[in-house]
């Protein structure tokens, strides 16, 4: 029986090709940016805005590659407030802050009081546990701010509700209560006429 050999043009070509299909097989594993990497928005206040990203399992988000800015310009951010990440080993060499499942980040605002929205402009850049990189992403979105002369009233009224202390407090009830329970049925007992 004869064996058959391989010849050599097809093993040399099958070596060229092993470096596209490895990598293709890892890119089976990896999802695609937009699922791997999902961002939302939400304004805390009038002056600070968070932003999540919501990482899939078996990826992780480059901290150092998440870059925001505003559109337009009447709006402006302050220095964001960075989420704890984990130091490991970059797939191309060197190190990176990776961020996985939740990564809040914490962004102040400075807007005009006649901006209603913000645009919010996002790079950001993420790999796969399986060694695949994705090519930075960009993202868009709008929120409405907060009006902030309301803010503004609303954080007075609690400053001035701060301001009693647990005294007072206690004091007020317990005049309410007696005033509407004993207090006033006492008050009603002496005004009522004595009957003969």
């Amino acid at each position: 029986m004869l064996e058959a050999e391989m010849p050599p043009w097809l093993l040399w070509m099958f070596m060229a090709l092993w470096p596209g299909l490895s990598a293709w097989a890892e890119d089976a594993d990896a999802l695609h940016p937009s699922q791997a990497f999902r961002p939302t928005i939400q304004a805390l206040d009038a002056k600070t805005v968070e932003v999540r990203f919501h990482i899939a399992p078996g990826h992780y988000l480059d901290r150092d590659r998440v870059v925001f800015s505003t559109r337009p310009p009447s709006a402006t951010l302050g220095a964001a407030v960075l989420p704890p990440a984990v130091r490991k080993p970059a797939p191309h060499g060197g190190w990176m802050n990776a961020l996985t499942d939740r990564a809040i980040f914490l962004l102040p605002v400075h807007a005009d009081p006649t901006t209603p929205t913000l645009r919010l402009h996002i790079t950001y850049q993420g790999c796969a546990e399986a060694g695949l990189c994705h090519p930075p992403q960009e993202r868009i979105l709008t929120i409405a701010l907060p009006d902030a002369a309301a803010s503004s009233l609303w954080l007075g009224r609690r400053w001035h509700l701060d301001g009693f202390g647990w005294p007072e407090v206690a004091g007020g009830l317990l005049a309410v209560l007696c005033l509407g329970g004993g207090g006033w049925g006492w008050l009603r007992k002496q005004r009522r006429p004595q009957r003969d």
